[in-house]
């Protein structure tokens, strides 16, 4: 359904929309964008960014009033400059991506949400939980 944005004087397309003629151009369900997706960010990961045994370090944006909720962001460091991987971890694990706060949202009390999106991660990209090292920045 259209939107009317006060004050433009103009219709624009809600994302939703924005989202369903996307798929209807190129003929893929909405699953099928999704594995597409997630098996292009695992092929990049592993071809650009992470190699077994890397460090994956994560920065803890925002926690919600009731504690239950964790907006992190996670970073590589390669000959000395970080590079933004958390965009790539979330499609590969799969995992929510906040477009509003650009971090990964992890909703759970009592562990540490590091340490759960990084061997996630490291699951999906090795088949082993412990093949990535994680840090706190």
């Amino acid at each position: 359904m259209p939107r009317h944005f006060a004050g433009s004087g103009r219709w624009t397309i809600s994302f939703h929309n924005m989202s369903t003629s996307i798929v209807q151009d190129t003929g893929l369900t909405r699953v099928q964008l999704a594995r597409l997706a997630r098996t292009q960010a695992i092929k990049s990961l592993r071809a650009e960014y992470l190699k077994c045994g890397d460090t994956v370090y994560a920065i803890l944006r925002h926690i919600s009033k009731s504690g239950t909720t964790r907006h992190i962001d996670l970073y590589v460091i390669d000959g000395g400059l970080p590079y933004r991987i958390t965009k790539l971890a979330a499609d590969a694990i799969g995992i929510r991506y906040d477009r509003k706060r650009a971090t990964i949202r992890v909703v759970a009390v009592g562990l540490d949400a590091a340490e759960h999106v990084v061997s996630d991660l490291a699951w999906h990209l090795f088949g082993n939980c412990d093949a990535l090292k994680r840090r706190w920045l």
